[in-house]
């Protein structure tokens, strides 16, 4: 009984769908039987039997493209939808598969003008909108997604992918005050929608409110624990209070829920480990992570300094090489220099004082790189007339540099002044 009742639903629903094919509901019942089954096989011989007995039949072309589509046959579904077109089928529905097959090809552009041309012809299909905005979003062209979510929201107040989708275009922009509005604008309407409250967290820590940041975290991960978005943006929020072992607690379990955010975990947790000096951990990750993606020029820059810390210099040299090799330009600077420190700390001083230049050169007001060339220089010559020269630079430079430690630059005055006494009484 209960199948004959799921059948009659079938048919009320398709007579509905094609109102020309009422009359031919229990003709096609063996068809409607095949499909709903998952019988696509059997479901595709027998519409093709149906066409073969009335070609002119639009709904059967209709009905063969949905077949076809269920079964990926896509050339053979584009070709039975718009077949079912010419013979006087609504095209708003027709155009509303082909760009689901569009889509699913990943022909994203084709699969916005199908939805348009479906929507242009019947203007009641409001989710047609949504999926081109969210197609707009997956072809980064925010702008155009933006426009569409805002047009939806005129229409539905209410709708919570518009809002998702209009923040998180506003945050891949950097336009985190846009972005932070419109995320409390959708969480005040639903204080339980995941995906919005995880624009206002990302949003409250671009802005740099750590603690609001963090509150919106945990209460996502309330409601919904596997977010591993939530876990990696709660880490970085704890790290920028300083509490780097539940952040990486929390990364570790972000790269355990193996989700979009695991490899970005492994990034940090080879950081945050190089950071609280535990450099076994440190390696470890950036391993890992280079097993996966061997061309991440920062992740090879920490293995380097920690292999480097660890005293193994030689394969700190290969590591940083392939940190340079593989690295941003903004990012050689520092590569450079951590190479000359490398040498340094493993007693090659004549080794170091290159790569110090060559950070030098890219940025002539480094004051480290003129502090530990002073060092170098200091260690390593007789004459002391290149050590006072930097370390004078340095003093110069580091007055300007609020991340210089003063400890440091007092240090650096004492000897420069002792260099001048030992350099008089040679005289």
């Amino acid at each position: 009984m209960k199948r004959v009742i799921h059948y009659g639903i079938v048919f009320c629903i398709f007579a509905m769908m094609a109102p020309d094919l009422a009359a031919q509901t229990n003709s096609l019942e063996p068809f409607f039987k095949y499909f709903f089954n998952n019988q696509y096989d059997s479901a595709r011989a027998e519409i093709k039997r149906q066409i073969a007995a009335d070609s002119s039949a639009a709904s059967l072309y209709f009905y063969q493209g949905k077949t076809c589509l269920a079964m990926h046959d896509y050339d053979a579904a584009l070709h039975a939808f718009r077949q079912a077109v010419r013979k006087g089928y609504p095209a708003a529905k027709a155009f509303r598969y082909i760009g689901q097959i569009f889509e699913e090809q990943g022909r994203l552009a084709d699969a916005i003008d199908a939805y348009r041309a479906a929507q242009n012809l019947s203007p009641k299909l409001p989710s047609l909108s949504l999926k081109m905005a969210s197609l707009y979003f997956k072809r980064k062209n925010y702008r155009a997604t933006i426009a569409l979510g805002r047009q939806i929201l005129k229409q539905d107040t209410t709708q919570m992918q518009a809002f998702y989708l209009i923040g998180r275009s506003h945050l891949q922009r950097a336009e985190n005050d846009s972005a932070l509005a419109i995320a409390i604008r959708a969480v005040s309407l639903d204080s339980n929608s995941v995906p919005n409250l995880l624009n206002l967290g990302v949003a409250l820590f671009r802005k740099e409110k750590f603690d609001s940041s963090t509150t919106v975290l945990q209460r996502i991960l309330e409601i919904s624990p596997r977010s591993d978005e939530a876990k990696f943006y709660l880490a970085k929020n704890l790290a920028e209070q300083d509490d780097l072992v539940a952040a990486v607690r929390h990364l570790e379990d972000c790269v355990r829920l193996g989700g979009v955010y695991r490899l970005k975990a492994m990034k940090l947790l080879a950081q945050y480990f190089y950071e609280m000096k535990q450099l076994d951990e440190s390696m470890k990750w950036a391993r890992k992570y280079l097993g996966e993606k061997p061309e991440e020029g920062v992740i090879h820059y920490y293995l380097a300094r920690a292999l480097s810390d660890r005293g193994e210099s030689d394969e700190a040299e290969k590591e940083f090489d392939k940190a340079r090799r593989f690295a941003g330009e903004d990012f050689v600077k520092m590569i450079y220099f951590y190479r000359g420190l490398n040498f340094y700390q493993n007693g090659s001083d004549g080794k170091a004082i290159p790569w110090y230049k060559k950070a030098i050169a890219i940025d002539p007001k480094f004051s480290y790189a003129y502090y530990n060339l002073a060092l170098v220089y200091d260690r390593y010559y007789e004459d002391k007339n290149p050590a006072i020269r930097y370390y004078e630079k340095f003093i110069e430079l580091a007055k300007k540099d609020e991340t210089v430690p003063p400890m440091i630059i007092a240090a650096a005055k004492e000897r420069v002044g002792q260099l001048r006494e030992k350099r008089f009484f040679r005289k």
